[in-house]
């Protein structure tokens, strides 16, 4: 998948002009019951906003020199302007990242290992806690993402853009966790904002999982310090838990390959060629 060069409108959430998209019926039920259940307790008499604000992850800010981590948000200035902005988002819901621009990661960057790669750049200035945009994809449980594919290498392509959601949903009667990822050609641009807290660039992104009537959602949305135009778009994966699972699937594929390329395979291979 070359991020640089693809065409986001030919991509399943925009082509559908939808959020998400569901594989499995079983996430449509899901998804069916839980605003039910929502519209249900309205009709009851207990009024809850159509959107809710669940967390925000991944919005490390600095400030003299420390770092306030991850977290939850309680009820506060963010946390109205965060909701101000998802009922704005709702009533006018846009499909991809717009004032960004996708572009290459330009060779003489000191993050050698993203030279070549795609990166998403601010077109304008964007306010503190404003919507970006939001995180579009497939929506799955763990067990439909590990039955997707019998290939290694793909599942640990997958797993570089799965969001793992704290909602869960009720599935054959059982809580599931629910992943949601855009690879290959689901999502929209904001699976090419990359990682800053590895190289310690300055974090301007985080996500934001919301609900509305019942359902979650997934959002980028600036840090209280805003983005200015110009600027690289840029998350924390929350770098440990990230970085250390996809060195493990690399490592995993990797003595695949050599087991597949060793001499004792290659002796097999003789005996079952007639």
């Amino acid at each position: 998948l070359e991020l640089v060069d693809t065409n986001w409108q030919e991509h399943t959430c925009y082509a559908k002009s939808e959020l998400q998209v569901y594989k499995d019926d079983k996430i449509t039920q899901a998804r069916d019951a839980r605003r039910k259940a929502y519209r249900d307790s309205q009709r009851q008499g207990n009024p809850h906003d159509r959107e809710s604000l669940i967390r925000i992850v991944g919005c490390a800010e600095t400030h003299g020199g420390s770092t306030v981590h991850p977290r939850e948000y309680t009820p506060g200035l963010p946390f109205y302007i965060l909701h101000k902005n998802l009922q704005y988002f709702f009533a006018h819901p846009w499909f991809g990242l717009p004032s960004t621009r996708v572009e290459r990661v330009p060779m003489d960057d000191p993050r050698e290992g993203l030279r070549g790669q795609a990166t998403v750049i601010a077109e304008r200035d964007f306010r503190p806690w404003e919507i970006v945009g939001p995180y579009s994809g497939a929506v799955m449980t763990v067990q439909e993402l590990s039955n997707s594919t019998q290939s290694l290498w793909v599942l640990n392509k997958i797993n570089d853009y799965v969001f793992e959601m704290k909602t869960q949903a009720v599935i054959d009667g059982e809580p599931e966790t629910l992943l949601i990822s855009p690879y290959a050609t689901i999502g929209n641009e904001s699976m090419a904002i990359n990682d800053g807290k590895r190289d310690k660039r300055k974090i301007n992104c985080g996500w934001m999982e919301a609900l509305y009537e019942g359902w979650p959602y997934v959002f980028v949305v600036a840090t209280r310090s805003g983005i200015k135009k110009g600027d690289e778009l840029l998350l924390d994966y929350c770098s440990g838990q990230y970085w250390e699972a996809k060195q493990q699937m690399e490592e995993e594929h990797d003595g695949v390959l050599r087991g597949l390329m060793s001499g004792e395979m290659e002796a097999v291979r003789r005996k079952l060629t007639p």
